[in-house]
């Protein structure tokens, strides 16, 4: 008799309430354990998986909600589609597609090494048959796992195809280079407080980033960071150290560690709290407004947020490109 009737992949399907109460050996899952953890937050997979797993995951919850055994009609809260990754192929003029192994770059232009034909470049889905199939393997031993991962990261938005290009990995390499020289050195920005300030604005960027999964941005902003430089004084510096460590931690783990040592601390930086911000400190008290006559714009003006609106008034006023437009005018 054969019992062995389900797909392989139908356990998959309901493992995240296994999760939940995995040493529970009599029941799937206990009721009050279940409605504590909930559903799933966020389901993050790639588009192809909406048969085979998000749509089956679905019947079996629905199914196991109308006998009773969860509290809730819906399994995850909410869908997050992931991007792919492409790679560069090459075609020509009829549009077939050659493998990379039989292309040669020349110029800037690339031609087939047995026709000599001159190809042109596209993006594509990476392929075998193509040969346009990155190996991590061999970008991790020549730059480094967190290069990998702070490339795959960055290179476009969560939700957004984008092609893989090996050049691009030195600049990310390049970052990574400058940062355990800060540590190391150290590079001291122009001024303490705009280092502060600038840390603050960052930390609550990244934290905001990550929860709307824009991490291509998060790492954007910790580029600016490390280009301004941290403190000079000791102390600041060493509270901007600290939190620069943990900031990072979640995209360039290993790095994070080895930083987060350096700075005097014998235990992992994955158990430090997550940096808090200042949110006084992530404000601009200095802003630029247009000064308009008659509903259109004349000139420019720098002020600050506490300037009051007579002394705001009297210096538009003296705006050389605004002067001329308020000549017999009130």
């Amino acid at each position: 008799r054969e019992t062995n009737t389900m797909p392989q992949w139908w356990g998959s399907c309901w493992y995240y309430l296994r999760f939940m109460d995995r040493e529970n050996l009599d029941e799937l899952v206990n009721p009050e354990v279940e409605k504590y953890w909930w559903s799933v937050d966020s389901y993050v997979w790639g588009a192809e998986h909406a048969v085979l797993h998000l749509l089956y995951a679905r019947f079996w919850h629905k199914f196991l909600y109308d006998i009773g055994v969860v509290s809730t009609k819906e399994p995850f809260g909410k869908l997050r589609n992931q991007w792919l990754i492409l790679a560069f192929a090459y075609q020509n003029k009829n549009g077939w597609l050659v493998a990379n192994d039989l292309v040669k770059e020349e110029n800037w232009k690339y031609f087939h090494l047995e026709t000599w034909e001159e190809l042109s470049q596209i993006v594509a889905k990476m392929s075998k048959s193509l040969k346009n199939v990155v190996n991590p393997d061999d970008i991790v031993n020549e730059y480094g796992a967190d290069s990998l991962r702070l490339y795959e990261m960055y290179m476009s938005d969560f939700k957004d195809a984008a092609p893989w290009d090996t050049k691009n990995i030195t600049w990310v390499y390049r970052f990574l280079d400058k940062v355990w020289n800060l540590f190391e050195k150290g590079k001291i920005g122009e001024k303490d407080e705009e280092s502060m300030k600038l840390l603050h604005k960052t930390i609550k960027k990244v934290g905001e980033d990550i929860e709307y999964y824009k991490f291509n941005t998060a790492i954007a902003s910790l580029m600016i960071l490390v280009n301004y430089g941290h403190p000079k004084d000791e102390k600041l510096a060493k509270e901007w150290k600290s939190s620069f460590a943990k900031l990072i931690h979640p995209f360039a783990p290993h790095i994070a560690e080895e930083l987060w040592a350096i700075i005097g601390n014998s235990e992992s930086v994955f158990f430090a709290p997550w940096p808090k911000f200042d949110a006084a400190m992530t404000k601009d008290n200095v802003i630029v407004i247009w000064v308009q006559i008659l509903g259109k714009l004349r000139g420019e003006l720098e002020i600050n947020v506490a300037d009051s609106k007579e002394d705001i008034l009297s210096r538009a006023k003296q705006v050389e490109s605004v002067q001329k437009w308020l000549e017999g005018k009130e």
